[in-house]
């Protein structure tokens, strides 16, 4: 049992994502908008930037982990829009996204990740 975990259901434009969340380090707001990027880390340490939203500095929330299982929708025909969910462990703390199949094939299994959120300020 993990103590000052809360999972939180975020959702975007088109996707879903199930996380837990370290809620003493990183307490989510209820109606706030937030920004969260995933990232491939690569064998040197770097990852993927994403056109340079996120930055080591500009990250509120940081999480490294692993892909470690995919399940998809065998009910739907055509597989481009067949749903799939992704799942992702970050020391114990997991997160499900549920995406279409042509947006996620940036994943792999066992592949190493990094996570990043941070809050964005509405106008």
């Amino acid at each position: 049992m993990f103590y000052s975990v809360t999972r939180y259901k975020l959702t975007g434009t088109e996707n879903e994502i199930l996380l837990d969340v370290n809620s003493d380090l990183y307490p989510l707001t209820d109606g706030a908008r937030y920004r969260l990027s995933i990232y491939e880390y690569k064998s040197d340490d770097s990852y993927e930037k994403d056109e340079g939203f996120f930055t080591e500095q500009n990250a509120e929330y940081v999480m490294a982990g692993m892909v470690f299982r995919f399940e998809l929708d065998e009910k739907v025909e055509g597989y481009e829009k067949r749903d799939v969910k992704v799942y992702a462990s970050f020391g114990g703390l997991i997160m499900q996204l549920n995406a279409q199949v042509d947006q996620i094939t940036k994943f792999g299994m066992d592949q190493k990740v990094y996570l990043m959120m941070r809050k964005v300020e509405t106008h």
